[in-house]
């Protein structure tokens, strides 16, 4: 409660930077919050894998032959070594390299050189990785360490609403883009956090300036687009989830996505199918340049 005033939303800047605060966060909220870890159409096929992290803890990501979607510790159960170290790929099992221990696809251990010579009497179904829990919503694959959490569903309450204003516009829903790009931004878990959630003030400053003139599209002139002003914030009554939007003004969209997207965004039959499946015009085609963040590291 010192750290943090509710009334003015003044925050201590040690929040930031104890070690022994950041230490809590990794069992209390990364050990206990619904994670993700990407989206259903990265692993559309059977031992189709990627690796990530909940909190500091390596993970596997694996579909399953029945489509079952499987998140696992990605450490060997023998010496702690990682399972598998590629981001991401089609497997049939996985071989940890020290010492040739191997898993299958749901994390089962499957075979141990000189088993009965080195463990005789090894229950290799007791040996398998930590298995989180995991749930799906509108695409995105969450996953929790913790057995006595709530369900994604209710994890998730309100947010819902504001998800799908980016995830169900259509009844295909959404894609992945095939590949994997990696930021390392050297700061505390919550500064990416706060700027997802509430922090749309800093897209029209400098900020954003240079992202926005790389992106910008020929013929598209900056100083002809003001930053707009006017948006709606939200902040969820319970989970720590919060998104917002600018209202009706389409210049950021423009500047960072091009005249073609933000066309397709705001008019034409798209936008209308949108605006009647998500049941207004308003949610469908006037709120711009979506920011979210689902608590605590889904932006």
């Amino acid at each position: 409660a010192e750290l943090v005033d509710e009334r003015t939303g003044r925050l201590d800047p040690r929040i930031y930077t104890d070690e022994a605060l950041y230490e809590q966060e990794l069992e209390r909220i990364f050990g206990r919050s619904w994670l993700l870890m990407g989206h259903e159409t990265q692993i559309p096929k059977a031992g189709d894998f990627m690796t990530n992290y909940m909190g500091e803890d390596p993970v596997m990501v694996v579909r399953q032959k029945n489509g079952e979607i499987r998140v696992f510790l990605n450490q060997c159960r023998h010496r702690g070594m990682r399972i598998c170290r590629a981001d991401g790929g089609n497997a049939k099992s996985f071989t940890c390299s020290y010492h040739g221990w191997a898993y299958d696809t749901g994390g089962n251990l499957v075979s141990v050189p000189f088993e009965e010579q080195a463990f005789p009497g090894l229950r290799k179904e007791d040996w398998g990785p930590l298995q989180a829990r995991v749930e799906t919503y509108k695409g995105l694959i969450f996953a929790n360490w913790d057995a006595d959490a709530p369900d994604l569903d209710t994890y998730l309450g309100e947010a819902k609403f504001y998800m799908d204003h980016m995830l169900d516009r259509t009844e295909a829903g959404t894609e992945a883009i095939p590949g994997i790009q990696k930021w390392v931004i050297p700061c505390n878990w919550k500064f990416a956090a706060e700027q997802f959630c509430s922090d749309m003030y800093h897209a029209g400053t400098t900020s954003h300036l240079s992202g926005i003139l790389a992106g910008l599209p020929d013929g598209v002139d900056l100083s002809e687009l003001a930053p707009p002003t006017e948006g709606i914030q939200y902040r969820a009554t319970w989970g720590g989830h919060g998104s917002g939007f600018y209202i009706g003004d389409p210049n950021l969209l423009l500047a960072i996505m091009g005249p073609k997207v933000t066309e397709y965004w705001t008019q034409g039959t798209a936008a209308e199918k949108a605006s009647e499946r998500l049941g207004s015009t308003e949610r469908g085609q006037q709120l711009m340049a979506q920011h979210m963040t689902i608590f605590p590291t889904c932006s």
